[in-house]
């Protein structure tokens, strides 16, 4: 009775709805913005990577991608907190999209103090570009080969997993057979790609790095 009521009593124009893409392009070129805020001697680093790609990527790219974030992250983490102990964590990710428009975004973000935001950002940079120059060892691929399995032969057993995915695919306009691939798609990864994902994804032209330190705190 209340869908009769309040849904199909509803007037109707016979009007046709279409979206459009009202998203703001991302900037190209290299980006650095500080900005000064707080009292807290602690420093708070984002920065992100971004680009269109010349079409929606497929699967396995997407896998390269996301692998190409993962590993990164663990070099980060490596580098910055346990051997220079300059911060207590980093988060990295690369995602791509293809809607409203087929493009990329590649994020790191960490803490510092203030005085060493400049150091730890050199440092990243290092990291970044061995990876772009050399791509993942066999060991961390296998790594990460192995923690994605784990983690979506548990997931699949949700229904959440099954929901996410299924939408994923309808949003994308690609067969649901394709969810089924994913173990296989583990199996083909290979150093290569990811190597290429890195290479495309963390691109050094392309890079906008925002800092917030503390008011009276220095700039980089």
């Amino acid at each position: 009775p209340r869908v009769t009521q309040w849904l199909a009593a509803l007037p109707s124009t016979g009007r046709k709805e279409a979206w459009r893409d009202v998203q703001p392009t991302p900037p190209g070129g290299q980006i650095v913005k500080p900005i000064h805020k707080g009292k807290e001697p602690v420093s708070q680093q984002f920065v992100l990577f971004t680009g269109p790609t010349a079409k929606a990527a497929d699967l396995a790219t997407e896998l390269a991608a996301e692998a190409a974030g993962e590993i990164l992250q663990t070099r980060l983490l490596e580098t910055l907190r346990e051997a220079m102990g300059a911060t207590y964590g980093v988060n990295a990710m690369v995602d791509l999209s293809s809607k409203p428009r087929p493009e990329y975004s590649a994020m790191i973000q960490f803490t510092s103090t203030p005085q060493q935001a400049d150091t730890l950002w050199a440092a990243s940079q290092d990291v970044i570009a061995a990876l772009r120059r050399d791509g993942p060892t066999a060991d961390e691929l296998q790594k990460f080969v192995a923690q994605s399995r784990r983690g979506t032969e548990v997931a699949a057993k949700t229904n959440g997993w099954w929901m996410g995915q299924l939408s994923q695919a309808m949003n994308e306009e690609r067969p649901f057979t394709d969810i089924l691939g994913w173990s296989a798609r583990l199996d083909a990864l290979t150093t290569d790609q990811v190597r290429d994902a890195a290479r495309r994804f963390l691109d050094p032209s392309r890079v906008a790095r925002f800092i917030l330190l503390p008011e009276n705190g220095v700039v980089p």
